[in-house]
């Protein structure tokens, strides 16, 4: 970064500290910020030239506190397309990645947000890692307008070292997400339908790597909360696969090409709840 900093037009800060985990990490940049408008960029995705440009502009018009956008799986190595994720309905994109049944808003690379609103509900939560991002939305979707916007503005790079494939610490970090969400008005039966998803999720994580001892009890775990999320969660990670590998031959190489039109649809999320 020092080197590069050197050579680049635009004046870049690096802030360099001890590895206190990546909430710690979004918070001492978020409080570094000058700017009321802070955008996320993980080291190893890309961005449209024109994302933050475009999203500001829809920021304004919907007079949205948020602005996430859709995204490009490419692989790491070949950097083929793996598919394209491009949400319309918030409510449900929401609901879904919480309940393990959907693709996640990579909100790290895609989002656009007010600083003010960060602050207000306290930043990142630094006991929370792997799925900060969720935690986050979920406690600004009750605080403001957020726009979701399909137009394919990141590039989403998928490799081997990425934390969510990491299961074990999925488990733990998505049980305490669990443990802050589920006090909250939500309902006990979509907190049995997440519990049970996890444990699935899991399960079917460790028979990949074959471990069959942590296979049998996380089904086990998943059986005796909601039976039939063993049987429906595979049903959902097919469907969500097939339809992103649908949609990435439909539009081929849509992320660098999708500022060349505008956008026909924004879709605004105005609700207070999930």
């Amino acid at each position: 970064v020092k080197k590069f900093s050197n050579y680049s037009p635009i004046p870049i800060k690096l802030i360099q500290t001890s590895n206190m985990g990546v909430s710690n990490a979004r918070n001492t940049g978020i409080a570094e910020a000058n700017s009321n408008l802070i955008a996320f960029l993980d080291a190893d995705d890309l961005w449209n030239p024109r994302k933050l440009e475009k999203q500001i502009e829809l920021m304004d018009s919907t007079k949205s506190i948020m602005c996430i956008c859709g995204y490009e799986v490419f692989n790491s190595s070949s950097w083929k397309s793996q598919g394209i994720v491009a949400q319309r309905y918030f409510d449900k994109a929401l609901r879904r990645w919480l309940a393990v049944e959907g693709d996640g808003l990579a909100v790290s690379s895609t989002a656009l947000v007010k600083k003010e609103k960060l602050e207000e509900i306290l930043l990142y939560n630094p006991k929370i890692s792997i799925c900060e991002d969720l935690d986050m939305v979920i406690r600004l979707h009750r605080s403001g307008r957020l726009c979701l916007d399909p137009t394919i503005l990141t590039g989403y790079r998928s490799h081997s070292f990425q934390e969510h494939r990491r299961i074990d610490r999925v488990a733990i970090e998505t049980t305490k997400l669990y443990d802050t969400v589920f006090p909250t008005s939500l309902g006990e039966k979509f907190e049995k339908r997440c519990r049970a998803n996890l444990s699935a999720h899991v399960a079917y994580g460790f028979l990949i790597r074959r471990n069959y001892k942590e296979v049998g009890k996380r089904l086990r775990q998943s059986t005796s909360t909601d039976p039939i999320r063993v049987v429906t969660l595979p049903f959902f990670a097919m469907t969500r696969r097939i339809k992103r590998i649908i949609l990435g031959l439909i539009n081929r190489r849509r992320f660098f090409f999708e500022m060349k039109k505008p956008s026909k649809k924004i879709f605004i999320n105005d609700h207070a709840t999930l």
